[in-house]
């Protein structure tokens, strides 16, 4: 259901938003589902997380609840966040310490 909901929200914006926007900002993006009163939008990097809330969020919730007939608020998680692989750094070297 969260799919197809938000492949028709992406349809619309797609035709409101400049192609480079979408092509860099929502192409990976996956609608995950409704939780709730929030729809999650499952995005690629914390990156993308965060300029998408910063940016785009009013006109992507506005389209969003359009679309989907009810008042939805928008919640982005990292894809994969979940079974995150532990970093091959060593965690005693930070870049302040480097400094």
């Amino acid at each position: 259901e969260g799919g197809k909901l938000w492949e028709e929200t992406l349809r619309e914006l797609r035709s409101k938003i400049p192609e480079e926007s979408f092509e860099a900002w929502l192409k990976g993006t996956k609608g995950i589902g409704v939780d709730g009163d929030s729809f999650i939008v499952g995005v690629p990097s914390s990156f993308v997380l965060e300029w998408l809330d910063k940016r785009m969020r009013p006109i992507i919730e506005e389209t969003l609840s359009r679309v989907s007939g009810k008042s939805l608020n928008l919640r982005f998680e990292v894809l994969g966040a979940t079974s995150k692989k532990p970093s091959p750094f060593n965690p005693k070297y930070t870049f302040s310490s480097f400094i």
